[in-house]
C-alpha cells in the first residue's frame, strides 16, 4: 500500500500533532513490520519492535 504524505505532515508531526502522527504511522508501519518480521520470524516480536521504534521518529 502506497501512501502520499503531504509536505506539511512531517513538520506537523514533529510539532506533536496527533493527526499527523497517525498519518506517518499509517504510512510506514506496514513496511516496517514486514521488514522487521523478515528478521525475527515472530509476529509479536516484530510488532513490539515497530511500536517501540515509533517514538524515535520524532528525533531530529
Amino acid at each position: 500500500m502506497n501512501y502520499y504524505l503531504d509536505e506539511n505532515v512531517i513538520p506537523q508531526f514533529r510539532q506533536g500533532n496527533p493527526t499527523a502522527f497517525r498519518e506517518v504511522f499509517d504510512a510506514f508501519y506496514r513496511s516496517l513490520f514486514y521488514f522487521t518480521f523478515k528478521f525475527t520470524r515472530s509476529q509479536p516480536e516484530a510488532e513490539e519492535i515497530c511500536l517501540n521504534s515509533c517514538p524515535n521518529f520524532c528525533l531530529p
